[in-house]
């Protein structure tokens, strides 16, 4: 049977999705953004490490950074501290872990943690402060990192870079170094530090949302840089100028009918969490919030995971003073009119 001009048309749209890095899922229909009321608190997931082990602070840095879901497991990635800084008591020696799950709530620390770490200088304030990630084609985990340089090992003076890591099994990871420079004038919000907080795919390119500290830019606001290949970024601009405008989140999460959305924790802590929209046509052009979080209990740092093929939302953040990272999780529902239907089996990209 031979196929008229609009089914040849959607065809072609699919597969540029396809290609594009957009899951096949979010074709076609729109998934709600939970209201306050929809999110259940599902209790602790992972705690500090014990004095003196990597973990042992989980405050200080955008934690937890981000979620991967991969063959069935969940990668939670989170940031830990050894212990304090004899300087200010900020963390010292900040580094990345993993824990896995099968299920998105019973999570088990991996025994070769850290799994990667920043020191060039062996200074007590690098390490690595945020992360972002998502899946490539091939299905490998391709992590955006902030990277703190210092200038030798005794210094307090700090910058941080934009570093690019991949990992075919989610643990093992090949660092390929800095890819975005803080001393880099071409680059929006260059001058101090800048620090991934989420990434994805889409229209054949990479995106990377990044907080900028720069001198001339607001501090703690929001940029966006994007290339055709992850480890190369030339393009960058701003997307929220306004100082303390992020302080966690951040995380891409497709929602369908070529529109995003973040979910972003601030500094400034009576604003608590919104949720802003984008289009994938242009991702730097946010919404302004469209949902705002006052949840009973505090929420700062946080990574959000749209798990549509368990009908479930995951926010996993950081709480109990900083000792414990939690879990809340809401229903999945469509907009009017772009009822669910059935979804191949594709790599979960964010």
């Amino acid at each position: 049977m031979s196929r008229g001009p609009i089914q040849v048309l959607s065809a072609v749209c699919l597969l540029c999705l396809l290609w594009s890095g957009v899951p096949v899922s979010s074709y076609g229909r729109e998934i709600k953004i939970p209201a306050v009321a929809e999110w259940t608190d599902q209790g602790v997931v992972l705690h500090s490490g014990n004095a003196g082990s990597w973990d042992a602070r989980l405050t200080g840095m955008l934690n937890p950074c981000t979620l991967i879901k991969k063959n069935g497991t969940y990668f939670l990635y989170y940031l830990g501290a050894s212990g304090n800084r004899t300087t200010d008591n900020g963390p010292a020696f900040r580094a990345l872990g993993v824990a896995t799950s099968t299920d998105g709530r019973r999570f088990v620390k991996y025994g070769g943690n850290p799994i990667l770490r920043h020191q060039p200088h062996h200074n007590q304030e690098e390490g690595i402060f945020s992360a972002g990630s998502t899946l490539d084609e091939q299905g490998d985990i391709v992590l955006h990192y902030g990277a703190i340089w210092a200038g030798d090992s005794t210094t307090e003076s700090v910058r941080s870079y934009i570093a690019l890591a991949t990992s075919g099994d989610g643990f093992t990871f090949n660092d390929k170094g800095y890819i975005l420079g803080w001393d880099d004038r071409r680059v929006w919000g260059y001058g101090d530090e800048l620090s991934p907080i989420g990434s994805f795919r889409a229209n054949a390119r990479w995106y990377v949302y990044y907080i900028a500290k720069g001198s001339h830019v607001p501090l703690w606001s929001l940029g966006l840089a994007w290339g055709a290949v992850a480890g190369s970024l030339p393009h960058t601009k701003a997307a929220v100028a306004e100082t303390n405008f992020v302080a966690g989140g951040g995380d891409p999460v497709l929602l369908g009918n070529g529109k995003l959305a973040l979910f972003v924790s601030h500094r400034d802590s009576s604003r608590e969490t919104e949720v802003w929209t984008a289009p994938l046509s242009d991702p730097a052009r946010l919404s302004g919030p469209v949902e705002t979080y006052r949840f009973e209990r505090r929420v700062y740092g946080l990574t959000v995971f749209l798990d549509e093929a368990s009908g479930k939302w995951l926010m996993y953040y950081l709480s109990d003073h900083g000792r414990a990272i939690r879990l809340m999780t809401a229903p999945v529902t469509y907009a009017a009119g772009s009822a669910a239907r059935p979804v191949p089996a594709t790599p979960s990209d964010k």
